[in-house]
């Protein structure tokens, strides 16, 4: 996917390549520099979008976890009680 359409989709991806861009035009002739530390930033911070993601995929994991050990309890008492 090109560099171009994952600015348009992603939210965050845009405001890390604006800040990349405000770097850019305040600070001065470092340009490799300030590109490797944009491109840091890009892959390695999270936002708080993407840390209530993993929170609600987390308590859906602890759901099934619960159903599954659920139903295995059921099939164990079924088989020494009946």
């Amino acid at each position: 996917m090109p560099a171009n359409n994952l600015l348009h989709e992603s939210p965050h991806l845009r405001r890390s390549h604006a800040f990349r861009n405000d770097l850019c035009e305040k600070s001065g002739p470092a340009t490799a520099q300030k590109d490797s530390l944009a491109e840091s930033l890009d892959t390695t911070l999270a936002t708080k979008l993407d840390i209530a993601e993993i929170k609600s995929e987390i308590k859906l994991l602890k759901w099934m976890i619960g159903l599954v050990l659920a139903g295995i309890a059921s099939l164990i008492l079924k088989a020494f009680f009946t």
